[in-house]
């Protein structure tokens, strides 16, 4: 029999713990009334493996209030345990990184390997982050920043304007800080899953492009005026 396979890698995710629920129902929802599935979901952290048959299970879990790596599996199997078709196992398969996110679908049946893949993808379309596009970039984007406001900073303080080249000098350490972040893995990161039930608007990204924007508004303002 054939076997049909979807292999992709998937754009930087933000996935709510609400989320979490609705992309495992989306994994679990099949037609076959003659399989049933084994399903697992594990996390890496500080080098222990964390598993669990159900996420609810794994919540519970003393887990920290984000993720940036997980493992999501499901395997398809006939539920008759004297039967076992290797031809007929479907099987999903989603690595979340740090760097990267792999989706793997595959199966005899090229309709539902496709139409999973296709529903996996446009519910993971939804959770892409506004800054997704400079992700990648952000170090290289950073170090250019980084190095034109040094030389704007020192340009205003030779000028003596004091204000201007103290709100530089803001946004210059704001910019070495959030730039550490990134390299670190806590700021802008490719996977980003929130396990807290309510959503944060004081999240150290928040603060920090929050900073940058005030400091960056009040160094344009006090060098023109």
């Amino acid at each position: 029999m054939k076997k049909y396979e979807k292999i992709e890698s998937i754009h930087p995710c933000r996935i709510e713990r609400e989320d979490l629920f609705k992309l495992i129902e989306i994994l679990m929802k099949d037609d076959d009334s003659l399989m049933e599935y084994t399903f697992s979901i594990k996390s890496r952290l500080n080098g222990i493996v964390m598993e669990e048959a159900n996420l609810h299970d794994f919540l519970k879990q003393a887990l920290p209030n984000y993720l940036t790596r997980l493992e999501i599996s499901l395997l398809e199997h006939s539920k008759d345990p004297l039967i076992y078709d290797a031809d007929r196992l479907k099987s999903i398969y989603i690595s979340f990184d740090n760097n990267y996110i792999f989706l793997h679908v595959d199966g005899p049946d090229q309709i539902w390997v496709l139409g999973k893949y296709q529903q996996i993808m446009e519910f993971l379309k939804d959770a892409k982050p506004w800054w997704w596009f400079v992700q990648r970039p952000f170090a290289l984007i950073s170090g250019i920043v980084i190095a034109f406001n040094f030389l704007v900073f020192l340009l205003l303080a030779k000028a003596h304007n004091y204000w201007a080249s103290s709100t530089s000098l803001i946004f210059l350490i704001s910019m070495i800080w959030a730039t550490i972040l990134y390299l670190k893995g806590k700021l802008l990161p490719y996977t980003n899953i929130i396990l807290t039930p309510k959503k944060q608007l004081l999240r150290r990204d928040n603060i920090i492009l929050l900073i940058m924007i005030i400091s960056l508004g009040f160094t344009v303002y006090n060098a023109l005026k």
